[in-house]
């Protein structure tokens, strides 16, 4: 009787333990996605910023804004 508590408890409990494991690794998971889309954000903006000062000083140049050199 003692014995058959004890190991429905122990099962009840890796239940629960695997519960929060899966519930662990899925918030890792949305972290690590939410850490590798901010990172890939930040990397494509400042290549499209440094893309756009390219372009936009290049078109100063042409327009003679700004004189080269």
């Amino acid at each position: 009787m003692l014995a058959r508590g004890t190991s429905g408890q122990k099962t009840q409990l890796g239940v629960n333990l695997r519960r929060e494991f899966r519930l662990l690794r899925g918030l890792a998971a949305w972290r690590h996605a939410l850490t590798v889309g901010t990172l890939a954000v930040t990397l494509v903006s400042c290549i499209n910023r440094r893309r756009a000062m390219r372009v936009i000083g290049r078109g100063a140049i042409w327009h003679g804004v700004r004189r080269p050199g």
